[in-house]
């Protein structure tokens, strides 16, 4: 029976002359024959390799900012960049630039695209900004976004390095595609510390590529994932990679309908994690057997947590007795917020034990809580002795005169609680009398926070200054301990027949400039206060301090009335007082080290 061969003919070729091009790469050729009936050997088809088939790769132009552009040309570059695009301006980006023209080469605190309808064009058009303009954060919330637009986006954030944050959350049109693209992103942007995406749908597929983001290549510390029905399998694979994760400080989990389940996770994800600082579960379901799963995990740490909220999760007073025990055992719990649950004053008084034996909590929230004057009673004993406590608060709870009344005498006993939220007006006081008690003992409890946060704001001001005077005196030490420390040239002689070799260390200026100032970039000399002048006066006969004399100095400060969260505006005036006082500043001749008091001991 006869062979039969397809042949497709010979190839040809185009011939390339080695001396056209310099780049010319030489070629194999390889020959393939076929069998014919009768035997003989004809070329069908001739292929040839290239030895090498990348000749070179690069990377792409790193981008330097015109640092020349103003605002306005950066106004007229993007109208023309719109009108190329045939697309209308934001009023919301020309309002931005112009708001900071002045300062519009430093990061700007907000850059908001927040309920704009974006499409391709527009955001094509918005590439002349970011060419010019970075942020802090950058917020693209309920912006219509879809992938295409997502993908340019990101595009553009990772070439112009835009922001430090980023918002891209109730964006209902985003695909779990997506998704791929904020990997993408998160992966090459070490400059992204923060991601929000609130009101964001989870599939399975999105959510694997955000947890492999998390657990691979994101230099995230901050993470809000709010409102995005985060529960089951989704919250499996976050917890999952959170236990590898080493970079992520603060993780906001509210208002997904977590279960006792989902917090079992969260227990085992914080058994192995010790570096998330802030975990927010406020408005959820985890119930009393979920604080259990958390308690258990926390347990487990040496450090880590510093703040747990629990708003609105169904506890009880069952929750307070395991978080009692975690608070005698944890070291760095700081900030405890149990608002908004059915605790009662036996929760209250379950929590007092475990507050007694802690010494690192500091803000305390118990809001709504459903507490009376049995259950304030119990937190007055726990103000009266505690040494770390800033801030209570204890609004829309039945306090009535009887609380309000152990909580003033607590106080009085306290200098480090400068923040007592209570209700104004009581609440089911029904006799007048009561009610003017009461609003007595209010009024008071307020001028001893006044007292507390004045003395507070007095010693920071002092340890401030005393930083930049123990700055001062160390740089003086060093710099005079190294001059005395040269020498002169030194001849080291060999005992063979080479010639002596003159070497000489480095001078003690040089030392000083090379390293001690790279160290303390931020901390200059010249920003120092000056200390007093007998203490670095060069004169010999100016009186110096001996070694066990010390210079004491004293702080007075004027306070004007001025809203909390904005703090107090301090005047601080420093004063040389001959007596020393129990929490006046104290210069030794020989070290510098803290005194019992917790103020700093200076030493030169």
């Amino acid at each position: 029976m006869p062979e039969y061969f397809i042949s497709t003919g010979p190839s040809q070729l185009p011939v390339r002359d080695e001396s056209d091009s310099e780049s010319f790469h030489r070629e194999r050729t390889r020959t393939v024959y076929t069998t014919s009936s009768r035997g003989s050997s004809i070329p069908e088809r001739t292929i040839r390799f290239r030895e090498q088939l990348v000749s070179f790769s690069s990377s792409p132009p790193s981008f330097n900012r015109d640092l020349s552009v103003t605002a306005a040309d950066v106004i007229v570059k993007y109208k023309a960049s719109c009108e190329h695009y045939k697309v209308r301006p934001l009023t919301t980006i020309i309002t931005t630039i112009e708001e900071y023209s002045e300062n519009l080469f430093d990061r700007i605190p907000l850059l908001s695209l927040k309920e704009e309808k974006l499409d391709s064009r527009i955001v094509e058009s918005l590439e002349e900004v970011f060419r010019n303009v970075q942020c802090n954060v950058l917020d693209l919330e309920n912006s219509n976004l879809d992938d295409q637009c997502a993908s340019a986006l990101f595009d553009m954030v990772e070439y112009y390095e835009t922001a430090f944050c980023v918002k891209i959350g109730a964006n209902a049109r985003l695909t779990p595609h997506c998704w791929l693209y904020v990997y993408q992103l998160l992966r090459r942007c070490p400059f992204i510390t923060e991601f929000h995406c609130q009101h964001s749908e989870f599939f399975d597929n999105a959510m694997v590529f955000f947890a492999r983001s998390l657990r691979n290549c994101s230099f995230l510390t901050t993470l809000h994932i709010e409102q995005c029905h985060l529960s089951g399998r989704q919250l499996l694979l976050l917890a999952t990679a959170m236990k590898i994760n080493i970079y992520l400080k603060e993780l906001y989990l509210g208002s997904n309908g977590l279960t006792s389940q989902d917090a079992m996770q969260l227990g085992g994800m914080l058994k192995f994690n010790s570096n998330l600082e802030v975990l927010d579960l406020r408005n959820n379901v985890i119930n009393d057997t979920g604080v259990v799963y958390l308690c258990e995990g926390l347990k487990d740490q040496i450090a880590g947590l510093q703040s747990l909220t629990l708003w609105n999760n169904q506890l009880t007073k069952f929750s307070c007795q395991y978080l009692a025990g975690l608070l005698s055992i944890h070291k760095t719990l700081d900030s405890l917020n149990l608002g908004a649950n059915d605790l009662k004053n036996e929760g209250a008084c379950y929590l007092k034990e475990g507050l007694l034996r802690s010494n690192s909590i500091v803000k305390l929230g118990l809001n709504s809580t459903k507490i009376e004057s049995e259950g304030a009673v119990a937190i007055a004993e726990f103000i009266a002795v505690s040494q770390t406590i800033v801030r209570i608060d204890l609004r829309e709870n039945i306090l009535r005169t009887a609380g309000l009344m152990a909580l003033a005498h607590a106080v009085k006993l306290n200098y480090t609680i400068h923040r007592l939220d209570i209700d104004e007006v009581p609440r089911r006081e029904s006799l007048r009398d009561f009610q003017s008690i009461y609003l007595e003992f209010a009024e008071q409890i307020q001028f001893l926070l006044r007292r507390n946060k004045s003395i507070a704001d007095e010693s920071e001001a002092r340890k401030a200054i005393l930083a930049r005077q123990a700055s001062y005196f160390a740089r003086s030490s060093i710099s005079s301990r190294l001059d005395q420390d040269s020498g002169p040239c030194i001849e080291s002689y060999d005992h063979g027949n080479q010639p002596p070799v003159a070497t000489r260390e480095r001078s003690p200026s040089t030392l000083y400039k090379l390293g001690w100032q790279q160290a303390n970039d931020t901390d200059d000399t010249e920003h120092c206060e000056e200390p007093d002048s007998s203490l670095t006066s060069n004169d010999p006969t100016a009186q110096k301090p001996s070694s066990s004399e010390t210079s004491t100095f004293s702080t007075s400060a004027e306070y004007t009335d001025a809203p909390f969260d904005g703090g107090e505006r301090v005047e601080v005036k420093t004063v040389k007082d001959t007596e020393a006082s129990d929490d006046a500043l104290s210069f030794n001749s020989s070290d510098i080290n803290f005194v019992s008091n917790g103020d700093y001991q200076v030493s030169v």
